[in-house]
């Protein structure tokens, strides 16, 4: 066993502390603390050192700032991590959306979320689910499988995080949504209620509607 004493690791944007135990990098249990002013950078640093202990990892696109304090888990090399995250201007998809925390499990590839509350301004997603870190999978897994539950989220978001920029959809989006298999063509269900709305040039005071999601459309 190697015995770890509080130590720290720092750069520019990312300022880690851990201690704990491994067994020569096979069998670890280190608990940690991630300070970060950007996600991006910090994802960079940590993916380079996953991948100095023999499994390559590749970054992910993901921005913004906040902490995460959780444990490391297992071998170096393949880890599991437990912690709960907090963040502020949290960005991915090309998507801003703002401020949130959650329970995070993080292995093979996979991120494990629970108890996840995202709010931007007045609006607010809580989501639970499996997302991939990274798509499409080499071992060809599904990239997503979540329920989502939105209130009155901005319907542009929503759009560009899809790849559905091209229908002309404005307006805030409630309902709960379960979404699974690819993050560009998902398969799932749920029920939408659009408020102050607009669709193709007409402005419309709410819409509500069942919708199944059919991989490359939806129904």
């Amino acid at each position: 066993w190697i015995d770890l004493a509080p130590s720290r690791v720092a750069s520019s944007t990312t300022y880690v502390e851990f201690r704990g135990r491994t067994a020569y990098g096979q069998r670890s249990t280190i608990p940690f603390h991630v300070t970060s002013s950007d996600w991006q950078e910090s994802d960079r640093l940590l993916s380079g050192i996953i991948t100095a202990f023999g499994s390559k990892t590749t970054p992910i696109e993901i921005g913004g700032v906040g902490t995460f304090d959780g444990v490391l888990l297992n071998a170096l090399s393949k880890p599991r991590i437990e912690g709960t995250m907090a963040g502020r201007r949290m960005r991915a998809w090309d998507v801003e959306w703002g401020t949130g925390q959650s329970h995070v499990t993080v292995e093979n590839a996979y991120a494990d979320v629970a108890d996840a509350i995202v709010r931007k301004g007045n609006a607010e997603l809580r989501v639970e689910g499996r997302f991939s870190l990274g798509f499409p999978r080499s071992d060809g897994g599904e990239e997503i499988s979540a329920r989502i539950a939105a209130d009155k989220w901005p319907l542009p978001d929503l759009r560009h995080a899809f790849d559905l920029d091209e229908y002309p959809m404005n307006g805030g989006l409630s309902g709960e949504f379960h979404l699974y298999g690819a993050y560009k063509e998902p398969f799932g269900f749920g029920r939408a209620d659009v408020s102050s709305g607009e669709a193709y040039g007409e402005t419309l005071a709410s819409a509500t509607s069942a919708i199944r999601f059919e991989g490359q459309g939806a129904r």
